[in-house]
């Protein structure tokens, strides 16, 4: 919702947005609307500048762009988001930028459920052992975890189709989705290059590692990306495959960006 009501020319603020009555129908907390508002602008699909005395949020090329691919490609738009959301709190981290409760929590949530699979702990537990994990990871930011952080991740996963969450009654599970995009799996192949500083051109062996690296992110079991990847190889000239004498390897010939394949 928020997506659409920034999607014209306008800069509005905060307040501008308040008064929607859509947004103030649908999001009916004032602070959630601020809240979204900085995960977005965090997340590189809002833009912000200061006005007197608030600011004002605009579309980045890129939030127009997943705006537009909403429309067209319900499961790309939801796949990229969930990139987006995923590898928020590494760029962070390599920017040198303080610590995003809301991008930690999601990615941990997501290596938490993965984890759990197919049992969905309660939210009060997966927001205990997120708190205690934070502790340890990161025991100089003191504010914890929210007991309804996990379940705003979880509103987001539950977007996701194929499904990686799935919910009969009050019966929920998770199990490795069947298929994703060829888009994530390229951008989660990009990730690896990025993680393990290798120069785009080079091989990148294809080990368990980074099989189960790619299968976390994408959220997929390792036997079922085998056939992403053929789609993803067959579909961009920049991903080819080698086979030597270690086994088979990948290579991207240069850096991806979300904004190069949308």
């Amino acid at each position: 919702m928020l997506l659409e009501v920034l999607s014209g020319d306008k800069w509005l603020s905060a307040e501008d947005l308040l008064h929607n009555a859509d947004l103030r129908e649908q999001i009916k907390v004032a602070r959630y609307i601020r809240e979204n508002l900085l995960i977005m602008s965090e997340s590189g699909l809002v833009r912000r500048k200061p006005d007197k005395s608030s600011l004002r949020y605009q579309l980045t090329e890129l939030g127009q762009r997943v705006c537009q691919v909403r429309l067209i490609n319900s499961d790309l738009y939801a796949d990229t988001m969930h990139f987006l959301f995923y590898v928020l709190v590494e760029e962070q981290y390599y920017q040198g930028i303080k610590l995003s409760s809301w991008s930690w929590v999601y990615r941990s949530t997501c290596s938490l459920l993965w984890q759990a699979r197919p049992t969905v702990p309660a939210f009060s537990d997966q927001a205990a052992a997120l708190h205690q994990q934070l502790s340890i990871e990161h025991p100089e930011y003191n504010k914890g975890v929210y007991p309804d952080s996990p379940n705003a991740v979880v509103l987001w996963l539950s977007e996701l189709h194929p499904p990686f969450l799935q919910v009969q009654g009050k019966q929920r599970n998770t199990y490795g989705r069947a298929w994703c995009s060829p888009e994530l799996f390229v951008l989660s192949i990009d990730r690896c290059y990025q993680r393990k500083l290798l120069p785009y051109g080079t091989p990148l062996l294809l080990v368990e590692q980074v099989w189960n690296e790619l299968a976390l992110l994408c959220l997929m079991e390792v036997e079922q990306l085998e056939e992403v990847f053929e789609v993803a190889r067959s579909t961009f000239s920049f991903l080819k495959m080698h086979t030597g004498e270690w086994g088979r390897s990948v290579i991207l010939e240069h850096a991806i960006k979300v904004l190069d394949i949308l």
